[in-house]
């Protein structure tokens, strides 16, 4: 990608995944300046592409997974999700219970998607005790869509660790 040819505000998305964000400027050595959910990230050119016209913007769900630069060659994410709505977004707990359970499900395949993309190996799901509907789920969409190495169960069963 040519930074060069982009104007501020074109919709960036990090390749393989689907975070986007706003393009605010540029750096020597090709970084890029993306503004994810109110922040500023910076990130190699060759990690980024356009997203199109044509193509749907869907907003990212990026706090979740906070990425952050750790050197200017690749980017960290946190280990860690929180699936408690409370933690992921207080604004919608109101909201019925499988509208709410759609929002940590994207949650989890935008977190999972991410770190599967940029080699991480071991992740910690934070989904709760509680009735283990949302639990189920998780694991599901390990076994199902991700077929991840191994997970289990930690944290009197409030957390699953997953080995990518």
């Amino acid at each position: 990608m040519n930074l060069k040819e982009l104007w501020i505000g074109d919709q960036l998305r990090i390749k393989g995944t689907t975070i986007t964000g706003t393009f605010e400027g540029s750096e020597s050595n090709n970084i890029a300046i993306v503004k994810i959910n109110h922040e500023l990230k910076k990130f190699n050119d060759d990690q980024l592409e356009l997203v199109e016209n044509n193509e749907d913007f869907v907003p990212d769900i990026s706090d979740i997974t906070n990425p952050e630069i750790k050197s200017r060659n690749k980017i960290r994410l946190d280990h860690s999700i929180d699936l408690h709505i409370e933690s992921l977004n207080p604004s919608i707990a109101n909201l019925g219970p499988e509208r709410i359970l759609t929002f940590q499900l994207k949650a989890i395949e935008e977190f999972v998607s991410s770190h599967k993309v940029l080699g991480s190996d071991y992740l910690i799901i934070i989904h709760g005790k509680g009735e283990g509907v949302l639990r189920q789920h998780v694991h599901e969409l390990l076994n199902l869509k991700y077929k991840v190495k191994i997970y289990r169960l930690t944290n009197n069963e409030g957390a699953t660790e997953v080995w990518l």
